[in-house]
């Protein structure tokens, strides 16, 4: 095991420096009568120091959750001021209650919905804002009469 010096970072990360010891492996091998270097690192007490900032890895990550949540509080912005009649009230999200023809989903099913009765179903949409964000709750029941679909719905957010 041949020993070298050792970075650690405060994101407990670390990277490892210039080679300080040779072991007897890599002795061997440098003279040409070992089957190849040694592998194994051991960091050396003197020669590790703890640096107070991130490593770069993690630098970057910041940066980009960082970047995400700007673009994502620009989005619930564009929302507050499209609907702002669902961002209103008392600072909680609360949205009024919908109707649609067909339930929220990406297409349709061989024309049908999704509960598979042909789209003679009536569905409620209420969102409740929670601690972690906004959940969806939805309430299906069966009709025979047809309705119309809404062209506009409320969207929900969750952060």
């Amino acid at each position: 095991m041949c020993t070298y010096a050792r970075t650690i970072f405060e994101c407990k990360h670390d990277a490892w420096g210039r080679r300080l010891k040779l072991c007897s492996l890599a002795e061997d091998y440098g003279a040409g009568s070992g089957p190849g270097d040694c592998a194994a690192r051991k960091p050396h007490g003197l020669h590790s120091r703890r640096v107070p900032r991130q490593c770069d890895k993690c630098r970057e990550l910041d940066r980009k959750r960082s970047l995400l949540r700007a673009k994502l509080d620009e989005c619930r912005e564009m929302l507050r001021r499209r609907w702002p009649a669902y961002w209103a009230g008392d600072g909680l999200r609360r949205g009024p209650e919908t109707t649609a023809a067909e339930p929220l989903g990406r297409g349709s099913l061989g024309g049908r919905n999704r509960d598979g009765n042909g789209g003679g179903a009536k569905v409620k949409v209420r969102a409740e804002q929670e601690d972690e964000g906004i959940s969806l709750e939805t309430t299906t029941t069966s009709t025979t009469t047809t309705t119309t679909t809404s062209t506009e719905m409320m969207p929900v957010v969750t952060s």
